[in-house]
């Protein structure tokens, strides 16, 4: 999908969230009401490895935040924001 960018080098943990979050949004999504997808979370993975900083979650997070914010602009990133925080929390 060159059309969402891909993904963004600058974000090494939650990189597929940030690229399925702007493929979603720019495309569209479906709700399917079965598993379809197989995800797996391997003991090697760098989400997993010993030692790691929490910080750096929350830094790759902020990024996440920042491009949206800059993309798609403060109201809609705060109304998104609201939802999530809210709405989203009781569906």
């Amino acid at each position: 999908m060159a059309g969402c960018g891909g993904f963004d080098p600058n974000i090494r943990y939650g990189e597929d969230a940030d690229f399925y979050s702007r493929a979603i949004r720019k495309y569209g999504g479906v709700f399917v009401d079965r598993a379809f997808l197989d995800y797996r979370i391997w003991d090697s993975s760098i989400a997993h490895a010993p030692g790691i900083d929490p910080g750096v979650f929350h830094r790759d997070f902020k990024k996440m935040q920042t491009r949206f914010r800059q993309e798609q602009g403060l109201f809609d990133y705060a109304v998104s924001k609201v939802a999530a925080k809210t709405v989203f929390r009781v569906i």
